[in-house]
Formats: structure tokens, sequence, C-alpha cells
């Protein structure tokens, strides 16, 4: 498959894959950490496959392995149009960089999602688009199942305790997940000068939320995991499996 940085479809998912594996305990980057006898990349990217309504994908990469992330993507053969760009320092950078040349009217719908959330359910990559194109944008998220403290101080990596300052409602929690789909204006609009309102914003709903975009939730999977620790990597193991049996 010839990887083309020209996309020219209608709807576009920005798959960050800049991150380092050091977490994992690996020096790779995170996405080529075996997983199953396959890179975490592969499983991203075959999962992907089978959603329909993405027609385009782009793949964010460490600047000095883009060679190499090539040289993988070509090897699987896969049928989605994938072009690649480096990453940045921030995650915003990364999506930053991905945006770069999406000024025209080719897509309808920019996505943004977590590489290494590699076993999201296709079916519900396909609702958060659906439901983005109704109303503009949509994330996948899943309600939480503790209860959440918001808390007053204190840092725990310092040893200072946190003060609870009050509990929230548990039935109010949702625990974003991605995809996070936009509309084209409104992602271009998000990322351009005036998204620096919020420096290193933890999500792209975040910034959504600061211009006042409406933001709709689909639920999610709890299966749509961020491969981050070494508990997450065994459970994506088990998911692998289960999807090789």
């Amino acid at each position: 498959m010839k990887l083309r940085p020209k996309l020219d479809k209608k709807n576009l998912l920005i798959v960050l894959c800049a991150g380092q594996g050091r977490r994992l305990g690996y020096k790779l980057p995170k996405m080529l950490v075996p997983v199953a006898g396959k890179p975490l990349l592969y499983w991203t990217l075959k999962n992907l496959e089978s959603v329909n309504q993405i027609s385009a994908i782009r793949v964010v990469a460490p600047l000095e392995w883009l060679p190499g992330f090539k040289r993988l993507i070509n090897s699987w053969k896969l049928r989605k149009q994938i072009s690649l760009c480096a990453g940045g320092v921030e995650r915003n950078d990364s999506t930053r960089n991905a945006l770069e040349g999406v000024s025209s009217a080719e897509f309808a719908l920019v996505g943004v999602h977590d590489g290494a959330r590699a076993f999201v359910p296709p079916k519900l990559v396909d609702q958060c688009f659906s439901e983005a194109s109704r109303f503009g944008a949509a994330i996948l998220a899943v309600p939480a199942k503790d209860t959440i403290k918001l808390a007053r101080s204190g840092k725990v990596k310092t040893g200072t305790l946190p003060v609870i300052k009050k509990t929230v409602p548990r039935n109010l929690c949702w625990i974003a997940q991605t995809p996070q789909v936009f509309k084209r204006e409104w992602i271009l609009k998000m990322h351009g000068a005036s998204g620096a309102r919020i420096k290193n914003p933890t999500d792209d709903a975040y910034l959504a939320e600061s211009f006042g975009f409406p933001v709709r939730m689909v639920l999610g999977s709890y299966d749509n995991i961020k491969v981050t620790t070494p508990e997450d990597l065994a459970l994506a193991k088990c998911l692998a499996q289960r999807i090789k049996s």
C-alpha cells in the first residue's frame, strides 16, 4: 500500500502515536511495543479498518521513527488511505501538526483518536462519527463506576495528601475516551491561533468546551482502554488474543 500525503475523502481520523513506552518499561515508542506478537500500532490500525465512516487516517508518529512506521504500515497492506506526519512536544502540538493542510472542504468531519486505544469497538467509532455529523461534535465516554472526589489541595507525588473539597454526584460523571470527532470548521478553529487559550489541554473536547461548542457523549466501551501501564499492557494482550481466536 502506498502512503499518500494528499487526502481527498470525506472523514479523516487523526491517530496520535507519538508517545514513548517508558512507563511500559520499553525504550521503543509505545505504539511499537509488542502485543500478542504484533506492534500495538498493528492492532490499532487493523481495528480501524472496519470503520465504515473513516475515509482516511493520518498517523502522528515520533519524527525520528517516521521511516520505521512507514515500513511497518506498508508491510501490513491495509485498505484504508493512510498518511504520516511528525508529532509535537505536547498532544495539542501533535494534533495541530496533523491538521496542517486540512483547510479546504475535503473533509466534513475530523476525529482524533489515541493510538494506544487499540481495541475500541468499530461500531462505536461509526456511531461517534454519525452523532458528530448530526450535532457538530461527539466523543466516546463511559459512566464512572467509582465515587469521584474533587480535591481542594495536595500533590500526591510530593507527599502532600489531598483534601476533599466535595463529592461529585456519580450519575453526572463520565470518563472521556476517544475518538473525539468534530466538524472540520470547529476543530480548525479549536487548534488555530485562538486555541492557545488553554495550555496543554488533556483532550480535544476540553478545547471545544472553551469555545462553547456543544459536545455529545456516545456510550463507549470499558474495553476501550488506553495502554499506559504494564497492567494495561497485560489486558491489551488478552483483548488481542480474543480477536485472534
